[in-house]
């Protein structure tokens, strides 16, 4: 039993559920692995952990831990051939493993992007950083790469924008 160090952000809670997702919390979910976070495309539903699970790290508190998360998850959400329809298969025809790992990266920075949109974050968190650096070796191989996950994060934004009022995009600060 953990108290629950998540503050709630109710704009941020707005603009995920303006999306409609089907997003499962702890034992809401269906599947045996309801204490994880992930995306099902098969069944097209988010699995989130309880909030109470977000913990402060190093770098993030609970809340922005919490966040990001399920942002991360939102983003992989949007590729669903009904949504984005996004995949990297004319990269890797037969390599399942790196287009997972590209979609991962999308993911990622996706979250970090709505982090800082979304006012959760001033700056990306570190642990953020650091995943995306790992893929600066692949980058050097085929730089058009990184350009095409930017164009692809950037689709996500828009994409989840257009399920929101104007004045919840660009509050009046």
């Amino acid at each position: 039993d953990l108290p629950n160090q998540v503050k709630n952000i109710d704009d941020v809670d707005t603009y995920i559920a303006n999306t409609k997702a089907d997003i499962r919390f702890g034992n809401e979910g269906k599947g045996k692995d309801n204490d994880l976070c992930y995306y099902s495309p098969s069944q097209d539903y988010i699995q989130m952990v309880a909030k109470e699970k977000f913990l402060p790290t190093e770098d993030a508190t609970a809340t922005e831990n919490f966040y990001a998360t399920e942002l991360h998850e939102l983003s992989h959400w949007s590729g669903h051939k009904s949504r984005l329809d996004r995949n990297f298969s004319h990269y890797w025809e037969d390599d399942h493993k790196t287009r997972y790992a590209f979609e991962e990266l999308v993911a990622e920075l996706s979250s970090t992007l709505l982090c800082c949109h979304l006012d959760i974050t001033s700056v990306p968190r570190k642990s953020s950083a650091q995943y995306i650096n790992v893929w600066k070796e692949r980058v050097k191989e085929n730089p058009r790469l990184f350009v095409d996950v930017c164009q692809k994060a950037n689709q996500v934004v828009k994409f989840l924008d257009k399920f929101q009022t104007h004045e919840l995009i660009y509050p009046k600060k």
